[in-house]
């Protein structure tokens, strides 16, 4: 596994796959983290600086764990099986999948 290499062929879906989508994620959600969290640096309330960075990691991390992370197989199972409700929200995260 050693020599695999980091873009693979097309997916179904037409999108590049990583080897290592989390490696992906990381890329992407890393500088964002490290610019909230030099941003709420000054916030002098431990619980208030604390509950931005949650809600940041919790919001952006998982979108990008949705989008990055879950392969197009299971993206189209969860646009079906999906509320109603839901469906559109989801299908705006999962673009790479073929509705």
């Amino acid at each position: 596994m050693a020599n695999q290499p980091i873009l693979q062929p097309l997916d179904s879906g037409g999108r590049r796959t990583l080897a290592a989508p989390d490696g992906q994620v990381l890329i992407f959600f890393a500088p964002l983290a490290l610019v909230v969290w030099l941003l709420s640096k000054p916030v002098n309330d431990f619980w208030v600086r604390l509950g931005v960075q949650a809600a940041f990691c919790g919001l952006f991390g998982t979108y990008f764990f949705l989008r990055y992370v879950i392969l197009n197989t299971f993206q189209l199972e969860l646009i079906q099986r999906a509320p109603k409700g839901k469906n559109p929200i989801l299908r705006r995260v999962f673009t790479g999948a073929s509705h």
